[in-house]
């Protein structure tokens, strides 16, 4: 690697920004081109991070390399961006019934590292609706998202590696050492865009963005924990505020926060918590999602210097420390990316789209 040629990483949501200081600490050049995130899903986001999936709570993938890398990497940024948006706390998700109850536990006792203790039976009873138990997770937590974006965002504007601007495909040009970006040299593109990506040489990707709307709502309590069933309640900096999220639909017609989404969230809200709340903003955005809700990394098939860092989905957070040093590794150290992580795993996608393309142009 040439050391003294940045990398041009576009976008600066969750992916962007992890990368680009992924690179940062191990002294790798980097610019990073984003116009501004006022759109941006990473904005809209809670920032949970949560060891245990779905409503049977089984251990997300590779936990246990997921959470030691954002346990390791977060701290670090806090302390490089001189900002506090790094919250470990204990989710606590009561269950519905004792069946529920029963292979909950069972399951979460298969892996006691990322299990809490219970928060107090009286806390519980003054917050939420817990006939039955529940589970308290530990390795958990938020990372308060617009905080890390903004220090982010300042940090590289104070180290002369961000432009503040559009990024245009056709501005890049390839040469037989890498790229040219409006007649600056770099070492490679990597697209950490979203499902913008899918606009330029990453076509073939699947891309499956799925829209999520949140609520921001004020309650009358103050749990130590995060409650979570069917929704999430992520503290918001401003006492006794919080952040309900959040909805997931792969079909939608438009970017909006909806009354339908509204009512969704509402529901589950009633039956998780007690005590008065009242809603105070109404939020929407569009994650970065594949149909098999993996990342989506590595060096496109054919055009070298070209490569890919997204896909992160709705486990932004959790996922991107990890899948950046991955990245990173790749990059510089020629490690071998993993098989359900890499891009080339869609590679009869693209050969497949190639002869397409190539047969239009034939037929006309």
């Amino acid at each position: 690697m040439e050391s003294q040629i940045p990398f041009l990483i576009v976008g600066q949501g969750i992916a962007g920004t992890t990368l680009a200081l992924t690179f940062w600490r191990n002294n790798i050049p980097f610019v990073v081109i984003d116009r501004g995130f006022e759109k941006s899903a990473s904005l809209v986001a809670a920032g949970l991070y949560n060891p245990f999936t779905g409503p049977e709570m089984k251990l997300t993938w590779n936990a246990k390399a997921l959470f030691e890398s954002l346990s390791d990497f977060y701290p670090w940024a806090e302390e490089l961006l001189n900002a506090k948006f790094f919250f470990p706390k204990t989710i606590y998700r009561p269950f519905l019934s004792v069946w529920e109850q029963n292979e909950i536990l069972a399951k979460a006792s298969e892996n006691p590292a990322f299990v809490g203790e219970e928060p107090p039976l009286s806390a519980l009873s003054e917050t939420v609706n817990n006939p039955f138990g529940g589970l308290s997770t530990s390795q958990s937590g938020f990372v308060r998202t617009p905080v890390y974006l903004e220090a982010a965002r300042q940090f590289f504007k104070k180290s002369d590696c961000l432009l503040e601007e559009e990024f245009l495909q056709n501005e890049v040009e390839f040469n037989s050492t890498g790229i040219t970006y409006k007649g600056k040299n770099y070492q490679g593109l990597i697209y950490a865009n979203g499902v913008a990506a899918s606009e330029g040489p990453f076509e073939f990707v699947p891309f499956r963005p799925n829209k999520g709307e949140v609520l921001n709502i004020s309650w009358d309590k103050s749990p130590s924990f995060i409650p979570n069933r069917k929704v999430y309640l992520v503290p918001l900096p401003e006492p006794n505020t919080y952040k309900v999220g959040a909805t997931y639909s792969n079909s939608f017609e438009h970017t909006q926060p909806t009354e339908l989404g509204k009512a969704e969230l509402t529901d589950h809200l009633n039956n998780l918590i007690v005590g008065n709340w009242e809603v105070t903003n109404h939020l929407a955005g569009v994650r970065p999602a594949l149909a098999d809700r993996k990342p989506v990394i590595g060096m496109h098939p054919e055009q070298p210097f070209t490569f890919i860092f997204g896909g992160l989905g709705a486990k932004g957070i959790s996922l991107a420390p990890w899948c950046a040093v991955k990245l990173f590794n790749n990059l510089v150290n020629n490690e071998i990316l993993p098989t359900e992580i890499h891009v080339l795993r869609f590679k009869k996608r693209y050969q497949l789209l190639k002869a397409s393309t190539k047969s239009k142009v034939l037929a006309t």
